[in-house]
């Protein structure tokens, strides 16, 4: 039967050797979650593998890659029962794993993210945009060197609560800071915190001028001290009280920068 004859979705038994990975949405392999699997594997308690079945005939996996992995590992499975889901694009494929991932904990900001982009979800698509645009570098889970942006999640937040304009201004303040080092966490998350509350805006204005005027090694300098006196958890909260301290330290009490009243 030939893929236009197929119906839209069905159940079939497919040798585990053939079904293929996209690595454009799909997440890292987990292989603590392979081997755990593995352990524990049980025919009846395998769950049905979504995958694709494209038109050249090729079947990519959904949702289950490192089930199906685990199943290759024990050489136990001659098929595994998939859920086989006919004529779908690239981007149709991106769409349901995010959909079927989204609320699962072991799936990250990340790779939600990368769904996201592979899924050309307009949303997502602007984020990496400007992400590139500023000269940053996304690189999970941890920056290390400059240029570099580890988090993802930070940045979706405040695309959604902040006009395109202002986002791009923020994401182009952190570009530049990081130019002298990487946009840690505590940094994206302490200057997301400052643009969600300050008294006035972050960006175009006196905020953005001393933030700029400090420069990297200070804020981070300032906001660790902060944080080591004060005895307090990394929280966004802290952390954006970590830069008001930065931002604040030797300036004259008329001309302090303030955070609204929680």
């Amino acid at each position: 039967m030939t893929a236009s004859h197929l119906p839209s979705s069905f159940i079939q038994n497919i040798d585990p050797n053939i079904l293929k990975i996209d690595r454009s949405y799909q997440r890292d392999v987990i292989p603590s979650l392979v081997r755990d699997i593995c352990n524990n594997m049980n025919v009846d308690l395998l769950n049905v593998i979504k995958v694709s079945r494209r038109e050249n005939g090729d079947y990519y996996i959904i949702d289950g890659q490192n089930r199906v992995l685990a199943a290759l590992k024990s050489g136990g499975f001659d098929l595994i029962r998939c859920e086989v889901h006919n004529g779908l694009t690239v981007r149709e494929e991106a769409e349901m794993f995010s959909r079927l991932n989204t609320s699962r904990k072991r799936v990250s900001a990340h790779d939600i993210f990368k769904s996201g982009i592979a899924a050309e979800n307009k949303d997502v698509v602007f984020i990496e945009g400007v992400i590139k645009e500023v000269g940053l570098i996304l690189v999970p889970p941890k920056a290390k060197n400059n240029h570099e942006i580890g988090v993802i999640e930070p940045l979706t937040e405040m695309a959604k609560s902040h006009k395109s304009k202002e986002f791009m201004g923020i994401m182009q303040l952190i570009g530049d800071l990081s130019k002298d080092g990487p946009a840690t966490r505590e940094l994206v998350v302490g200057i997301r915190y400052l643009a969600d509350n300050l008294t006035e805006p972050l960006i175009g204005g006196r905020a953005e001028t001393r933030i700029r005027k400090l420069g990297y090694g200070k804020l981070l300098e300032r906001q660790k001290k902060f944080l080591r006196d004060n005895a307090v958890k990394n929280g966004s909260r802290a952390l954006g009280l970590g830069l008001l301290y930065a931002m604040n330290f030797g300036v004259a009490t008329d001309i302090k920068f303030f955070i609204n009243p929680q």
